[in-house]
């Protein structure tokens, strides 16, 4: 009995290391006092809203629905602020191969480099800004990526459920 609950407690802090999001706050931010947010563009989506973009918002306006909070243009208590980070990084594909000889004091040897290929994922951050001090409060960074090829119905799935995860942490405490 001992050595299954031992390895339940095992398997729950594993778990609970491998978020998926990560989250920062404020300690002395009333929270329960926030209860009215508008939503602000990044600068690049201000004139053109982006598929992603309309997808973020949409998920966010629900969640923060969900959460008893109003939406409201004028004077909202907190301004929640979406930015897209795109990182890439390289991956190597394929083989490669190499062959050398020696001797006592000298030596030879050649091989062919892998092939490499850039990849480029984005992954999404969020954060609320208090309004009367303009300053972040609370932020949410998704350790999950959205690839560039995932057709729309899985991007949307994703986001949906980044948006979700990110929303379990706020507000804060709960």
């Amino acid at each position: 009995m001992l050595k299954g609950l031992t390895l339940s407690v095992l398997c729950m802090v594993f778990l609970a290391a491998c978020s998926a999001v990560k989250f920062d706050y404020d300690l002395q931010t009333p929270f329960a006092q926030m209860n009215s947010y508008k939503i602000e563009r990044p600068a690049k989506e201000s004139e053109a809203l982006s598929l992603d973009a309309s997808r973020i918002e949409t998920a966010i306006m629900r969640e923060m629905s969900a959460k008893g909070m109003a939406s409201l243009e004028q004077s909202p208590a907190l301004v929640a602020r979406y930015m897209i980070e795109e990182q890439s990084h390289l991956e190597s594909t394929g083989t490669s191969f190499g062959i050398g000889f020696g001797g006592s004091r000298s030596a030879f040897g050649v091989s062919s480099p892998p092939d490499l290929r850039e990849v480029k994922e984005h992954r999404l951050v969020l954060e609320f800004i208090r309004a009367d001090t303009q300053k972040v409060v609370w932020k949410a960074i998704s350790e999950r990526r959205l690839a560039e090829g995932m057709k729309p119905e899985k991007r949307t799935e994703l986001i949906n459920k980044i948006i979700a995860e990110m929303f379990e942490g706020y507000p804060p405490g709960n």
